[in-house]
């Protein structure tokens, strides 16, 4: 009887430690999905913010307007983000358009200095598109979308 216990006790520490690997490696087993893992690339985040900056009667075509990348912020602890420092050159100075933050996973747009999320018409679509093509479940999506990247 005391060997089949024995059996008995290694064949469930080997199932449990299948099953803890499997949640580790393939997270759709325990419940939880990995889309939102999923990271737009850069230039589509860059395209976002473009398009929001038109919206707002900016001509991002213009030489005189410049989307920089942040960088050294970009390789902080922001790095769900994508950040941006916009500018426009006027005749009398260079002028700050705003500050920027791209969730690489919904697409969402944060103005870091204020610190709150933009919400454009002109982007809905494109960030709808983003969130369809991930499989990211509207849960997951309020989840992720409360992180910001202010400062």
């Amino acid at each position: 009887m005391c060997e089949v216990s024995r059996l008995t006790n290694w064949v469930r520490r080997i199932v449990t430690t299948i099953l803890i690997t499997s949640c580790v490696f393939v997270p759709e087993l325990c419940g939880q999905s990995i889309a939102s893992e999923v990271t737009i690339p850069e230039s589509e985040a860059r395209h976002l913010l473009q398009v929001y900056i038109r919206s707002k009667g900016y001509d991002t075509r213009s030489a005189k307007l410049d989307i920089e990348v942040n960088e050294g912020a970009n390789n902080s602890t922001k790095s769900s983000f994508y950040l941006y420092d916009v500018y426009a050159d006027t005749p009398q100075r260079l002028v700050t358009i705003g500050s920027y933050g791209v969730n690489a996973e919904t697409g969402d747009i944060w103005e870091r200095l204020t610190c709150r999320r933009v919400e454009s018409d002109a982007v809905a679509k494109l960030q709808r598109q983003i969130r369809d093509s991930s499989g990211m479940s509207a849960s997951e999506w309020k989840r992720i979308s409360d992180r910001n990247p202010c400062f």
